[in-house]
């Protein structure tokens, strides 16, 4: 699956501290072999995030996408990274 990201996203991603980084990368591999495989404990957002999913990194940061259709591609577009306050 091709991914796309936002420049939030990026921008906090370069805030995190270098092992979250490597666990996030490492973390993006497996999703994009199988966005649903059970590690990532991926699951859909309500509330004001419907419409949304994300999937864990660690226990305490998450990553925030979309997954759209892209010229008949499945892209995901990953809109947030950081603490389980990103929801908020």
């Amino acid at each position: 699956m091709r991914i796309k990201y936002a420049r939030k996203f990026e921008k906090q991603l370069q805030k995190l501290p270098n092992r979250i980084q490597q666990k996030c990368f490492a973390r993006i591999r497996i999703f994009e072999d199988n966005p649903y495989d059970s590690r990532l404990r991926t699951h859909h957002l309500s509330g004001t995030l419907s419409g949304r999913q994300a999937f864990w990194i660690d226990f305490r940061y998450r990553v925030i996408f979309i997954i759209a259709d892209e010229k008949g591609q499945h892209v995901a577009y990953f809109s947030a990274i950081g603490t389980h306050a990103i929801y908020d």
